[in-house]
């Protein structure tokens, strides 16, 4: 307990570079948390379902005119269930129609955004997906729904939301005939209601025959070990019960079907892996700054505390005694940074949730809890700030490694304005060539990162140079509010103690 006791000491008596070790190290646990999180969340994308590793997918491939048009997941709504019943390796299949965005649904007048999937009544058997309450085979009865239970609980409270009507447009009615598990937002076929598949014919008009479009999902779960290459080979045979295959190769047009691993959907997205590679990279390099920045900022300050170590030892404390009490001043100051982190998260979560467009409660779930992420912005000026940091600390010792030549140049005739232009002047030579490569590289990685956007920002030259000038600021600044009180102390008194 002493150590800890004299932890708390050497805190109070720190002052400002305990100011600035708390605020690097919030910023960086910040950043670092929520970029890892977001990887994290990402990597665990549609995992939600249950024995995902049986869960394909049905993807055509497409040959236009001799070219390779790549393959799709979005097929005709038949396949699926035609897969269903020609392969005794496939337990359950369905046709998803996914293609609405949140539509509004009102009950009692008030209106809710609700993302709706049609579906019939084998889609939660096959997806992996627990009903709760009511019977799944109504889906297959048009004008029916099941609703989330995440959604039921905003709409009706703790009532009991089987029986009950939600209008869509305040036109339509469905019945919601029962409740099932909410999923959360890092799945690819996710919605807040699951409504008739009968419903896309009657109410929508679109064709779900063989003679129909391919605007639906395709979702087969296969039976536990049971080779998906196998029903692949078959599958030409099946098709050829419903398609011409010489006409269609006639007119220039050529597809195969194949079932594809329902977890890879959103891995091969190239932009996700490149997105999670940057995420990584820079969440490491700011947890590494503002590390580095820690140490830095308590060496400069072993020199002042030298003295209070050494009466330590003559008091009996042992190194590993020193080294504990070092250890519980780190540990308090991480402590106060992770609070300060669990107090910005509390305070600016709708703003964090906006930008990252994820709930934090899903990101810090207990799968995620190490994890998260936020857009470029908030890292680009926050990586900036950590970065400003380390240079005010390195201004700090400068200054106090340079006292004693500073008071023998004041015995010597230099005024304050002498000394102020010493310090600002071997300071610039550093800070200037590291503004000069910050801005530049900021700038390239800032367009590399935008570049796998389809809406970008556009990155201004006078952002960075104002940006440049007012860490400039910044550090000169510092330089002369660190350096006044050594500039006006009596330099006698600083040349006998050192």
């Amino acid at each position: 307990m002493q150590q800890l006791y004299y932890a708390f000491l050497a805190i109070k008596n720190s002052g400002g570079n305990n100011l600035i070790k708390i605020v690097s190290l919030s910023l960086g646990l910040l950043i670092g948390l929520l970029l890892f999180s977001r990887v994290a969340y990402e990597a665990n994308f549609d995992n939600f379902y249950k024995d995902v590793d049986n869960l394909y997918l049905v993807k055509n491939k497409y040959i236009i005119g001799g070219e390779d048009k790549g393959s799709s997941h979005i097929v005709m709504a038949p396949m699926a269930p035609a897969i269903n019943d020609e392969f005794p390796e496939v337990a359950c299949a369905t046709s998803v129609y996914a293609n609405k965005e949140e539509e509004p649904f009102f009950y009692e007048e008030r209106k809710f955004d609700l993302k709706p999937l049609f579906a019939d009544s084998l889609f939660f058997k096959t997806v992996g997906v627990n009903v709760l309450g009511g019977d799944d085979r109504l889906l297959s009865v048009a004008d029916n729904l099941f609703i989330s239970d995440k959604a039921a609980k905003l709409i009706f409270g703790n009532e009991n939301p089987i029986g009950k009507t939600l209008m869509y447009m305040h036109n339509y009615p469905y019945t919601i005939q029962g409740v099932f598990s909410t999923i959360p937002n890092n799945n690819s076929l996710r919605g807040d209601v699951v409504v008739s598949f009968a419903n896309v014919k009657k109410q929508w008009g679109l064709g779900t025959s063989w003679d129909g479009g391919d605007s639906f999902w395709g979702v087969v779960r296969l039976v536990a070990g049971a080779n998906p290459s196998t029903i692949n080979q078959k599958i030409p045979d099946v098709w050829r019960k419903h398609f011409d295959f010489d006409r269609l190769a006639e007119a220039g047009f050529e597809f195969t079907s194949y079932l594809s691993p329902f977890k890879t959907l959103h891995s091969e997205d190239s932009g996700v892996n490149s997105t999670a590679i940057i995420m990584s990279s820079l969440a490491l390099i700011i947890l590494l700054v503002a590390t580095l920045n820690y140490v830095l900022i308590s060496i400069s300050s072993l020199v002042k505390r030298a003295k209070g170590v050494g009466i330590h030892k003559c008091s009996g404390a042992s190194s590993g005694s020193i080294f504990g009490m070092f250890l519980y001043e780190t540990a308090i100051l991480v402590l106060i940074s992770l609070l300060l982190v669990a107090g910005s998260l509390f305070v600016f979560r709708m703003q964090i949730e906006t930008l990252m467009d994820v709930p934090l409660a899903e990101i810090f779930s207990l799968s995620n809890l190490w994890v998260s992420g936020l857009v470029v912005l908030f890292l680009f000026l926050t990586g900036g700030i950590i970065t400003l940091m380390g240079l005010i600390g390195y201004v700090g010792d400068e200054i106090q490694r340079r006292r004693k030549e500073i008071a023998i140049r004041k015995i010597n005739g230099a005024t304050v304005g002498n000394i102020f232009r010493l310090i600002t002047g071997s300071l610039s030579f550093i800070a200037l060539p590291a503004i000069l490569l910050a801005a530049t590289g900021a700038y390239i990685v800032g367009e590399l990162v935008l570049r796998m956007f389809t809406v970008k920002a556009v990155l201004n030259a006078p952002v960075f140079i104002g940006g440049s000038l007012a860490v400039l600021l910044v550090i000169a600044a510092t330089a002369v509010i660190k350096s006044w009180r050594i500039a006006n102390e009596n330099p006698s008194k600083t040349v006998s103690s050192e």
